[in-house]
């Protein structure tokens, strides 16, 4: 069995709302990840974007542990986020900030 990746689905950009999805393919994710996405707009067309998130073994902490054991797609609707920008997809640290956040202050 092929291990689940971590995608991040949006609608358009990403920095405007974006779910975790756990899939085997990107086709896989952005299946799962339209119900989600397509729920939070209330446009007539909706071109849903996955993106394979490299680097990012801090996400499988997030995943529903059972489903990813079993190979399960699903997704995390609201990910983890960090307190200060808001965004999620980079590692955080112990007080939930990323480092560009970090860095600012």
């Amino acid at each position: 069995m092929k291990k689940l990746k971590p995608y991040m689905v949006s609608d358009d950009e990403p920095y405007e709302g974006a779910c975790l999805v756990f899939a085997h393919t990107v086709r896989e994710a952005k299946k799962i990840g339209w119900s989600i996405v397509s729920s939070w707009g209330c446009d007539s067309f909706i071109e849903v974007r996955a993106t394979f998130m490299r680097n990012s073994l801090f996400l499988y902490e997030q995943a529903i542990q059972e489903n990813l054991e079993k190979g399960i797609p699903h997704v995390i609707e609201s990910p983890i986020t960090c307190k200060g920008c808001e965004h999620w997809g980079m590692k955080l640290n112990e007080q939930g900030y990323c480092d560009d956040c970090l860095r600012e202050n």
